[in-house]
């Protein structure tokens, strides 16, 4: 694969007859994807939707929203950094004015949207609209469709759910979503493969085992790889782009430490064990420890200084791992190849064990599971009824000719967009434990 190529600015919309030519700003290209992104209805519901706690009552716990701000922040500065070394690598991209902060822009725009496509009620989310069409109850719903939208749906993924809203679903008064260019769709792009792509044995990688793409997105994501020269692996399989890596690894040091730092808050986790496990990391004098004020200040001098080392980590295995990552070799994260891989081991471990196995998780995500599965199935019984009466619930509707996957991709995405909160009202509304008079 080519930089050059690499970061085109050009932005792929499907249908193309809805394109329209933005006004000139004092912004560059990839400075607008990242407005776009902020500025959407999409992203701004992510503040209530779950990171790992859910709806918490303390302010200061993550949802997904404020994850994602602080995975761009991370992002950006992992893609400007590398874009340094790239550009100094290959001076022709200066002949282009491609700089440095180009790179960085495009990995905070794909780290911002990262989450953009997750239901409500976390992972558990996506198991609960996977499972309802696997389930016997969703049985006269599959049985309208190809095996490739079936496969998309009883494996329903929040990454392929992103890339639709990003590309289609975002912007749906005027269509063709957020009109991204192709780099950062690219870069947001973590799984680039269909459903009929994945290989659930598959124990290497989890690129293998995890999709991005509906068939519904099919054709743009095409365009999207030929703009910007994606290795095709095999049908409907390409290879991700460089700036992907990037966009995943600040994911990864940001819910491996962050996620660890909300158990702490929740006092799920105590100081002495944080501390045990950030600091092979963090490598933090004991004596400026001791000057923090309070465990808290404590917790947030060891979560800086980790991050920042994990940044240079990654820095240095992207650095190393440039050309068989531009030749399409490379498909597991580059955290894997760290030195502190070990250390890092140790944060889930211990993560694993207090925070996601805690009750209050648990519990709700017991709950979020059977609230979805209704919502979704109480919605697709009222697409489909006879009269084309979707019910007065449904403000927004498909119109009544649309075709089987149409109405069921549009269940899909107004379930998938519903905030936790939403979710849990609209639950309660369709087994008449409260009406909307009561609110």
């Amino acid at each position: 694969m080519d930089w050059q190529k690499l970061l085109s600015s050009k932005r792929i919309i499907i249908p193309s007859e809805f394109h329209r030519e933005a006004v000139p700003d004092a912004r560059s290209e990839f400075e607008r994807d990242f407005s776009r992104i902020l500025y959407s209805n999409a992203f701004r519901r992510l503040h209530n939707k779950t990171q790992l706690f859910p709806m918490p009552a303390n302010d200061h716990v993550h949802s997904r929203l404020t994850h994602s701000l602080e995975v761009s922040d991370v992002g950006w500065a992992l893609g400007r950094l590398c874009g340094q070394r790239i550009i100094e690598k290959y001076p022709i991209l200066r002949n282009v004015d491609i700089q440095a902060t180009d790179f960085g822009n495009i990995v905070a725009s794909a780290c911002l949207a990262h989450d953009i496509g997750n239901p409500p009620f976390g992972h558990k989310g996506e198991d609960a609209i996977a499972s309802f069409f696997r389930s016997v109850e969703a049985i006269n719903y599959v049985n309208l469709l190809s095996d490739h939208q079936t496969a998309d749906l009883q494996g329903f993924e929040g990454n392929a759910q992103g890339l639709r809203i990003i590309s289609r679903i975002s912007e749906r008064v005027n269509r063709g979503g957020m009109r991204l260019t192709a780099a950062t769709v690219g870069a947001f792009s973590k799984y680039p493969q269909c459903s009929t792509s994945v290989k659930p044995e598959a124990t290497e990688t989890k690129v293998d085992r995890k999709f991005g793409i509906f068939s519904t997105e099919l054709d743009y994501f095409r365009e999207v790889a030929n703009e910007l020269g994606l290795i095709e692996l095999e049908t409907n399989s390409w290879c991700r782009h460089p700036l992907a890596f990037l966009m995943e690894a600040a994911d990864d040091i940001c819910y491996n430490i962050l996620d660890l730092e909300d158990g702490f808050i929740l006092k799920l986790v105590s100081y002495e064990s944080f501390r045990d496990v950030i600091q092979p990391i963090a490598q933090i004098e004991s004596r400026k420890l001791d000057e923090s004020s309070s465990y808290s200040e404590k917790v947030g001098h060891l979560r800086a200084k980790a991050i920042g080392r994990l940044v240079g980590e990654v820095i240095r295995i992207f650095s190393d791992q440039e050309s068989a990552i531009l030749q399409g070799e490379r498909k597991h994260n580059l955290i894997e190849d760290s030195a502190l891989k070990k250390e890092i081991k140790a944060i889930k471990d211990i993560t694993r064990s207090t925070c996601y196995a805690s009750p209050i998780v648990v519990k709700t995500e017991i709950a979020g599971y059977r609230v979805l599965k209704t919502v979704l199935s109480e919605l697709l019984t009222a697409l489909f009824r006879e009269d084309g009466n979707a019910g007065i619930w449904v403000v927004d509707r498909p119109p009544g000719a649309a075709s089987p996957i149409d109405k069921i991709m549009w269940a899909t995405d107004y379930v998938s967009c519903m905030t936790d909160r939403y979710a849990i009202t609209t639950y309660r509304h369709l087994l008449g434990i409260t009406l909307p008079a009561d609110e």
